[in-house]
């Protein structure tokens, strides 16, 4: 659905895309993530049509951005980080106007706006100046002018940095909805818990250009580092540490005084063969938990964050 081959980007001298390769798969949720100023925003606003770029090719829905061309406007919508309105007109006027543009009759319009309103929890503020809202507010709207024309692709810039733990528990719901529609998505985010829960395949972007790119559980499984952390009442002996190399599914063991960091398989499904182990052991065990695979661990590792 989005194809981006050996993409360059420049501002002056500053070369800030070096040759980046992406595939977005139709009917996915792809969460493209990387450090400030990697090129995320860089590359959501070439995608978009909004910034041009001095070399490669990207295509959405097999259709080839270039520059000037319009072809592809109708099957996008996009969500930049911090959306620009008319502050004097209420969120409800302002969709009227995207309703006009887009030549809809004024019951059609007003169906419409009812609708998107709803959907991003904005219904109750639909008669409030948009320069009363807030952020998280105005964030909201652009996602509802993002989906107006019911586009088959969804390229959003940071779309719940601003909400709260609600605000951000509603995007989720949202966007999960309109994958269940066909539509796809290209999410950027710093909100790493976000990817985990919504998103299909990951692309991690590191000096201007692809460091990572996979199913979310395959980088998960291949890069994360899941395990077990147990704290002791005194520091581990020879023997106990040799007790636990033993064992079929420990990768790795890594000593902090009191503490053993220890990498495994399968944690969940081999608790049990450690808690045996640890019953062996000559110092006690005061606590042990299950350490789980995170994007976080890998975005550090792969980032070089």
């Amino acid at each position: 659905m989005i194809i981006i081959e050996n993409l360059h980007k420049s501002y002056n001298e500053t070369e800030v895309l070096k040759g980046l390769n992406l595939k977005v798969i139709k009917g996915e949720i792809y969460g493209f993530i990387g450090k400030n100023g990697a090129g995320k925003t860089t590359t959501l606003n070439i995608l978009a049509g909004i910034s041009a770029f001095n070399d490669g090719k990207c295509f959405i829905n097999s259709i080839e951005i270039k520059k000037g061309s319009q072809d592809y406007f109708g099957i996008c919508g996009f969500l930049p980080e911090e959306p620009k309105f008319y502050n004097y007109m209420t969120g409800f006027e302002y969709l009227s106007l995207m309703g006009k543009i887009l030549g809809q009759t004024k019951q059609e319009t007003k169906q419409r706006n009812e609708e998107l309103l709803k959907t991003v929890g904005l219904i109750d503020a639909k008669k409030k100046k948009i320069r009363a809202y807030s952020r998280g507010m105005r964030q909201r709207l652009g996602l509802a002018v993002a989906m107006y024309h019911k586009p088959k692709v969804l390229l959003l810039d940071e779309p719940s940095s601003s909400l709260d733990p609600v605000g951000r528990q509603d995007m989720v719901e949202i966007l999960l909805s309109l994958k269940k529609q066909g539509v796809t998505i290209m999410l950027s985010t710093h909100i790493l818990s976000d990817i985990e829960n919504i998103c299909d395949r990951v692309g991690v972007l590191s000096d201007g250009k692809m460091a990572l790119e996979g199913k979310l559980n395959d980088i998960l499984r291949d890069y994360a580092n899941p395990g077990y952390d147990i704290y002791l009442k005194e520091q581990a002996n020879n023997k106990d540490l040799e007790i636990i190399k033993t064992l079929p599914f420990v990768k790795n063991i890594s000593v902090e005084e009191k503490k053993l960091m220890i990498e495994a398989f399968e944690p969940e499904k081999n608790i049990n063969a450690l808690y045996s182990a640890l019953s062996k052991f000559e110092v006690s065990a005061l606590s042990t938990s299950i350490r789980k695979a995170n994007l976080d661990e890998v975005f550090k590792k792969v980032a070089k964050v």
